[in-house]
C-alpha cells in the first residue's frame, strides 16, 4: 500500500507550513517539492525494473530527502518576525492552537532536530523512512526526536 497523491500533497504542504510559517513561501516550496518527488519516484520505479510501486519506506525516504533539499533552498527567505500566516490563505489552524512556542522552537533548536520532529511527529513518518532519507541510523533519528521534544517541552512550559 503506497502513499496516495492526496496524502503526499497534504504531507508536503504541512511540512512547509510548519517549517516556513509563511503562506506564500510554503505554497511555492510545496509545488517545487511535489514536482521533484514525482520525478524521483518515477526514476526509482524505473530503477526497480518495472516494479510499479515503491515501498512505503522508499516513499518516506524520498519525501524526507526532497523536503530537506527544498527547505535548504527556501530557509534563507524566512522572515524572523511574526509568521506570515493569515486566515484568508486557507491554512486553517484549529482554535486554541498557539504557534508562538513552535516559532520559538524553530529559531532556537538545532535545525536537524527541528526537521526530524516535523517529519516524525507532525507528518507521522516512520523512524526508518526518516533515517533512510537522511542516510543516518534509526537510533540517530530517535535520539534527535527525543532531544527536540525536550527542547519544545521547555518552550511550551516557559510560555504557560
Amino acid at each position: 500500500d503506497s502513499m496516495t497523491e492526496a496524502v503526499l500533497r497534504r504531507h508536503v504542504a504541512l511540512f512547509f507550513y510548519f517549517a516556513l510559517q509563511d503562506e506564500k513561501l510554503a505554497t511555492q516550496a510545496t509545488v517545487k517539492a511535489l514536482q521533484k518527488i514525482r520525478k524521483r519516484a518515477e526514476a526509482t520505479e524505473q530503477e526497480a525494473k518495472g516494479l510499479r510501486t515503491i515501498t512505503d519506506l522508499g516513499q518516506e525516504a524520498i519525501l524526507v530527502g526532497v523536503t530537506q533539499k527544498i527547505w535548504n533552498h527556501f530557509k534563507s527567505s524566512i522572515r524572523n518576525t511574526q509568521s506570515a500566516v493569515t486566515h484568508e490563505g486557507g491554512w486553517l489552524v484549529p482554535n486554541g492552537v498557539q504557534l508562538g512556542p513552535w516559532r520559538e522552537f524553530r529559531k532556537e533548536s538545532a535545525e536537524d532536530e527541528f526537521l526530524i520532529l516535523l517529519w516524525s511527529k507532525v507528518l507521522k513518518l516512520s523512524d526508518q523512512g526518516i533515517a533512510k532519507g537522511l542516510n543516518v541510523s534509526t537510533g540517530t533519528v530517535r535520539y534527535r526526536v527525543g532531544s527536540a521534544l525536550r527542547v519544545l517541552g521547555r518552550m511550551v512550559r516557559a510560555n504557560d
